[in-house]
């Protein structure tokens, strides 16, 4: 909760297996990718760790939504087919 966040505001993200299905849903890219838009925006409810909360608008959506820190992973682009 206290230290450092693994990823900063700006950063790239997706979702990865630690995400409900309603996260996933809220992800309208096949690539569930994000952007942070806040860092610790609320207490943590869960004593883990990864429990640092998140806001994250996801990529082509209008609404963010909030998110653990153990539910994200460091967003990629796909390599391009030629």
């Amino acid at each position: 909760w206290f230290s450092e966040p693994k990823f900063p505001v700006g950063s790239m993200v997706a979702l990865g297996s630690g995400a409900t299905f309603a996260h996933a849903r809220a992800c309208p890219s096949s690539h569930n990718l994000c952007v942070v838009v806040g860092v610790n925006v609320e207490v943590p409810h869960a004593a883990a760790r990864g429990n640092k909360i998140y806001r994250v608008l996801p990529v082509g959506a209008a609404q963010t939504f909030n998110i653990e820190e153990r539910a994200l992973k460091r967003g990629r682009l796909p390599k391009k087919k030629r």
